[in-house]
């Protein structure tokens, strides 16, 4: 038996390929229109951007760039200071330093030069009353504890191994 009009006759390869290579050349063309119109776009930017490079800036931008400038540089130099640990609260959580006191206790220097952050270094060093002093990490902590654990005779239900996997192996 054979069946008749059940079964989709399979497309040529040939016939596969000249569609492929049609629908590479759509793709192509949309593609190069596409950059065609960016293009025109960014060459009408250009032109006004040439323009306006030749009118004077104000000096009121001038002022206005400097501000924002002076603004991130204090925000970045805040950033550092926290960063370093600087006691700028009480342990309620109330405001013991501001950070207008912040800035001004603070070397003016860039946190994100070498030679800022040396200075910030020393300036820590020096001030050691500003900052929070630093405990012992939770790693050296949890290395004290299972140090003495290790003295223990071995147990069926206290297996040394079995702990140590159970604590850093979550």
């Amino acid at each position: 038996m054979e069946k008749q009009g059940s079964e989709t006759a399979p497309v040529a390869p040939e016939q596969a390929a000249v569609q492929a290579a049609e629908l590479a050349v759509a793709r192509a063309r949309q593609a190069e229109q596409q950059f065609a119109a960016e293009r025109e776009r960014l060459e009408a930017r250009l032109a006004a951007l040439e323009g306006r490079q030749s009118t004077a800036v104000s000096p009121e931008a001038v002022a206005e760039v400097q501000r924002a400038a002076a603004r991130e540089r204090n925000t970045r130099r805040l950033q550092a200071a926290r960063d370093m640990g600087i006691d700028d609260r009480t342990p309620d959580g109330r405001v013991r330093l501001t950070d207008e006191q912040i800035l001004g206790l603070m070397p003016d220097v860039d946190p994100s030069d070498a030679e800022g952050r040396a200075r910030l270094g020393e300036w820590q060093r020096a001030n050691p009353g500003l900052f929070r002093r630093r405990g012992p990490s939770l790693e050296s902590i949890t290395a004290e504890v299972m140090e003495g654990f290790r003295d223990t005779p071995p147990h069926p239900l206290f297996n040394l191994n079995k702990l140590t996997k159970s604590v850093f192996h979550k």
